[in-house]
């Protein structure tokens, strides 16, 4: 995030669940900050958002508790085809990159995790 010029915006932290809970509260609160996270119901995937999964269950979007998660880069979406492409860091003590499901409409509904948040930065 740091080398993509994310900015003095983002939380940088390796616990993933700092940032979600800090971006879903920018969106809760209407704060200034460019980085605010919805529910995956309420936006259409696009290049460059994060999508997060919960490594644990009983966590969702209004979660205030720290817990185990993770987030991908939106590399690719195809609304044709039905999916998106994202990358992982530090995953497995690698790099990895799946291909997820969305709607017709572009929304995230894929079912290989947990996930619960998108996260967009308006620049």
């Amino acid at each position: 995030m740091k080398k993509s010029g994310a900015g003095k915006d983002f939380v940088y932290t390796s616990g993933h669940n700092k940032y979600i809970r800090t971006f879903v509260q920018n969106r809760k609160t209407n704060n200034k900050s460019p980085f605010k996270a919805y529910r995956l119901n309420e936006k259409p995937v696009t290049l460059g958002d994060l999508v997060c999964y919960s490594r644990e269950s009983g966590v969702g979007y209004d979660t205030e508790r720290s817990y185990k998660s993770h987030c991908d880069i939106v590399v690719d979406v195809d609304k044709r085809k039905r999916r998106i492409e994202v990358i992982g860091g530090n995953v497995s003590d690698g790099v990895t990159k799946r291909v997820l499901t969305i709607n017709k409409e572009g929304y995230l509904n894929d079912k290989s995790a947990d996930w619960f948040t998108i996260i967009k930065v308006k620049k």
